[in-house]
This record gives C-alpha cells, structure tokens and sequence, in this order.
C-alpha cells in the first residue's frame, strides 16, 4: 500500500475529515432537517420556534422536500467520497476507517427510511439504484464493520495523522472501541426481528471492546486546524428555528435534574421554558426568550456517547446476555457516564440515581 495515512497525503485526510462531516451532517441545513426538525422535535429534545415552518414534521404534515434530505444528501456524499477514496488509496487502514464512517451515517439512513438504495449504488453507471430490503442493508453493513473491524484491530496499536480524524485525532484503539460499540447499538435495532443473530452480533462485540469511558465517547471535534463547526448553533441563535421542548422542561425541571444547565441555557428569570411541540407558532419573536440549547459554534457533535454504550449493556444483561456485568450494573453507570459527561461528577450521579 501508499501508507497514506502516515505520510502527508492531503487528498485521503480531506477525503476522511469530509466523510467524518456527514454522519451527523455538519451542512446547517441538512442537519436541521435530519436531526433538529426530525429526531430533535419528535423525541420532545426541542421544539420548532418558527411559524413559518407551516409544513412542519412536529404536526405530521412535511412536504416530500423535507422527507428526502437524508436520503438524497447524505447518501451522495458519503459514496462520492468512499468511492474517491478508493481511487486515491490503497492502504487498509484508511478504507477500513471510511467503512466505519459509512456504517455510522448509513445506518441512520436505513433507520429512518427502511429500505434504501445501498448494495448496487453506482453499479453499472446507473442513476438510480434499486432499493434493498432494510434486512440486507443491515446483513451489508454488519459484514462490512466487522471486515473494517478485523482490520482496524490488526493495526489498534498504530495511530493516523491528527488531522485526518475529527473523531478521534488519530487514536485508532479509540476507533476499535467505537466500532464495536456502533456494532452493539446496531444489534439492539434488530433484537425483535433477529434476536439470536442480535445476540450474537452483540455479545462478539463487547468481547473485542466497547466504549467504557466518557474520553472514549466517539464526537466530532476541531483537530488542530480542522475546525468543526457545531451547526444546532446556527439553528438556534441565527436561524432562531429551534428552542428547548416542553417534554425536555418537563423530565429535566421535574426531576430537578443537575444536568438541565449543561443542556439547556436559561431564561431572563433564570428559569427554564421549553416550547410545547407541534404548537401553533404565533411568531419567532414570541419564542425568542424560551431556553435555547447549551451549544456554542465549537461545542463537539455527539456520535455515540459512553453512557449509551452502558445502557445498551444494561439492556443485553436483562435479556440474559453475556455483557460483562449485571443490568442495573450497567443501569447506574450509565447515569453515572451520563453525568460524567456533562461535566458533573460521579457523586451527583449516585444521589440523582437514588
């Protein structure tokens, strides 16, 4: 091979920082769509503050444009990079981290979709390509992460250059954990169609190693010169799209939970207001003092963070699976990385858990 991951190669590193970019899409408004207006507001984190969003998810009435953005920009972009990459390069460790990040972004795609296009993009100069089942596009992306995955192990006492990583920052031990722990995640989807299969998938991973520690949690953050621009910034503060959600008011406010300050900026009286989901907008300037969320141009974009990992474990456990440990075992030290996580410490965590 070139060994391009060790020498200056400018193209492989802009090629994989780019790749790394559309997992949760940086692009401000792709990730408004994917995941502000979409998961943001249906899971009640925020509420939609614009009533010019008339044609909105929240109120189950989105226009097709609003339906296909994962699809038609996340999809492009990753296989025009991968399939770039695959020109400009040939060393292993390189592909196996751009198949890494194309299970990362792919899975989201085919979790909120079902079936897509996947196993015969591009063949055959085609423009448009069949779709798989969403089952095949789950048995492709397994093989492929554990074809990345033998490969990345091969090599987890190495490192990459820095700046080909905003994950990571070239850590490629960090990168085993991760890919194991997207595996885990991945098992859990498929636990009621599959469950043997599941289990197996999930038990293979924590075996070779999951993300334990809350500096092992996998988010994209400014490497060096490679800046990383957190884009729920934008939404929020110039945009003014997006404001904490009632649910999130509710549960956070309720169970006066210490980590509402690290999620949530608060209001002119110090409190915190969240915005009932699929409200009819009266005006942006209505909502413009409700809670916005704790995030600044350069804080990090979360992948796959170590208290998921836990709670993940934790759900194994309870279903007799080997995940090293019992589920409230599990079930705690996911409060407590949650909390680590945040900037609060692991005694707020046991006090909160009790």
């Amino acid at each position: 091979g070139k060994d391009d991951m060790n020498n200056d190669n400018y193209i492989v590193s802009s090629i994989l920082t780019g790749m790394q970019g559309w997992v949760i899409p940086l692009d401000v408004n792709t990730h408004q769509f994917t995941d502000i207006v979409l998961g943001g507001a249906l899971g009640g984190y925020t509420a939609d503050s614009n009533p010019g969003l008339s044609t909105r998810i929240a109120i189950f009435n989105p226009t097709n444009d609003w339906t296909r953005v994962m699809l038609i920009r996340v999809i492009p972009e990753i296989y025009t990079a991968y399939n770039k990459l695959k020109v400009n390069s040939d060393d292993e460790v390189a592909l196996a981290l751009a198949s890494v990040i194309r299970v990362s972004a792919v899975h989201r795609v085919t979790d909120t979709y079902g079936p897509i296009p996947y196993s015969q993009i591009g063949a055959d100069n085609a423009l448009t390509s069949p779709y798989d089942s969403q089952e095949q596009v789950y048995d492709r992306l397994f093989a492929e992460l554990d074809a990345a995955l033998e490969v990345l192990r091969a090599h987890s006492a190495e490192s990459i250059k820095a700046t080909s990583d905003k994950v990571y920052a070239g850590n490629l031990a960090k990168w085993v954990r991760y890919a194991n722990s997207l595996k885990l995640r991945m098992a859990m989807r498929v636990v009621y169609v599959i469950p043997d299969q599941a289990r197996a998938w999930a038990e293979e991973a924590v075996t070779s190693g999951v993300i334990e520690s809350a500096d092992e949690s996998a988010t994209l953050a400014t490497v060096g010169s490679i800046q990383v621009f957190n884009p729920l910034e934008e939404v929020w503060n110039a945009y003014a799209d997006t404001r904490m959600g009632a649910t999130m008011d509710a549960y956070l406010n309720g169970y006066k939970d210490p980590r509402l300050a690290t999620y949530f900026k608060p209001c002119e009286d110090g409190l915190y207001h969240g915005v009932r989901n699929g409200i009819a907008a009266i005006s942006k300037e209505y909502y413009l003092g409700m809670s916005v969320p704790n995030v600044d141009k350069t804080t990090p974009v979360r992948w796959l963070m170590s208290s998921e990992v836990a709670f993940l474990r934790a759900e194994g456990a309870m279903r007799g699976w080997a995940m090293g440990g019992d589920a409230e075992s599990f079930y705690r030290r996911g409060i407590e990385l949650s909390f680590l996580e945040n900037g609060l410490s692991a005694a707020e965590a046991a006090t909160y858990a009790e």
